[in-house]
């Protein structure tokens, strides 16, 4: 079958290595047993935090549990691990690059996106090992830990001698998470994306980032064409950039309409609010015009999420998905829908049952 090349990614690379889920009635896994642990080693919830020498035990705790969950993570991986599996039948269409070690964790990564067939070209490490992130999981909702190791050591250069093969695809995506591994690179992806005129998407990814590396984001924004975050990350983009309204609303048209190198293609902000309806603002360069909709988030009783681990990198995997192909908005946000769903009802970021969704034909 003819592989397109739709989707290229660059981000940490991490195992995830998940705890069974504190108050679901598994014996030793109380809600108090969760809310304990969560406070022993300042995890918040549905937060995420880079790991101190303090969660090193941490770690050793889960990694001892057999029963959890491990399973490929960090936010760009998983983004393009569910986008590839929206995507069906175009078998290597993704790629992704990341800093691993040659270890047993890293080999786990590689043999997974093997087996989902997703291309991959890692920057390889040997000065440290392959990272991960602790997930604990309470009454549903889970809180992150990331001890980066190797993702911190990419190489800029791997970056440049494969530019070659980013330029092929149609988007380009990364994260936020991926400043505190290589600023350098990253504002190279961003200009490889302007200078080859491939959609540029960035997720703003978390709180500590978005309040810590300010002037990096304002160095990114200009180049990007497509914007996903929470509720949470909003607020907090709101406050560090004095936007002067706490109305998300207003904060995603802010985002929408700040400078564009581009100006020739509209700027998208797209913000989940977990049940809440999802806001969608986009700004015209060329007519000046900005729109905001909300769009609702059909609901998914309570029982039936399993965790919350992954649920907004799924939404991003799957509207990339109907966007490299071509589809509507409204597709799109169906087929984001529809991952984060699908994701929501399993542990982790793993793909256990059959895709379902249905793509309308193209006009």
């Amino acid at each position: 079958m003819e592989s397109d090349k739709l989707i290229f990614a660059i981000g940490n690379p991490l195992l995830d290595i998940a705890s069974q889920p504190y108050g679901s009635g598994i014996e030793g896994f109380t809600h108090e047993a969760g809310q304990e642990l969560m406070e022993k080693y300042s995890l918040v919830k549905a937060l995420a935090c880079l790991a101190e020498d303090k969660h090193k035990e941490l770690f050793d705790q889960l990694w001892a549990d057999e029963k959890g969950d491990r399973t490929p993570g960090g936010a760009a991986m998983n983004a393009i691990r569910c986008a590839n599996f929206m995507l069906k039948e175009k078998d290597n269409s993704c790629l992704y690059f990341g800093s691993i070690a040659d270890d047993e964790r890293g080999q786990v990564l590689k043999n997974s996106l093997d087996a989902e067939k997703i291309d991959y070209n890692f920057s390889i490490t040997d000065e440290t090992y392959t990272g991960a992130c602790a997930v604990v999981i309470v009454d549903n909702e889970r809180s992150l830990c990331a001890d980066l190791a190797a993702c911190l050591k990419y190489k800029t250069s791997h970056l440049e001698e494969n530019l070659d093969l980013i330029k092929q695809y149609k988007i380009i995506y990364t994260t936020g998470f991926f400043i505190t591994s290589n600023a350098e690179a990253l504002q190279k992806v961003a200009e490889t994306a302007h200078e080859n005129n491939i959609l540029f998407s960035f997720n703003l990814s978390a709180t500590f980032l978005i309040s810590g590396c300010k002037d990096t984001y304002l160095a990114i924004l200009p180049y990007v064409d497509l914007v996903f975050g929470n509720e949470d990350e909003i607020d907090v983009f709101g406050e560090t950039h004095e936007v002067g309204s706490k109305d998300r609303k207003e904060i995603a048209a802010y985002i929408a309409k700040m400078d564009k190198k581009n100006t020739a293609r509209e700027r998208k902000v797209i913000i989940t609010q977990g049940p809440d309806d999802t806001i969608v603002a986009v700004h015209n360069f060329e007519t000046n015009e900005t729109t905001v909709t909300c769009h609702p988030v059909p609901a998914l009783a309570k029982e039936d999420i399993v965790d919350t681990n992954s649920a907004g990198d799924s939404f991003t995997g799957g509207y990339l998905a109907a966007l490299a192909q071509g589809h509507s908005e409204e597709t799109c946000l169906e087929a984001a829908r529809y991952c984060a769903k699908y994701i929501l009802k399993t542990p982790g970021c793993q793909f256990l049952r059959e895709n379902e969704f249905q793509y309308p034909a193209l006009e």
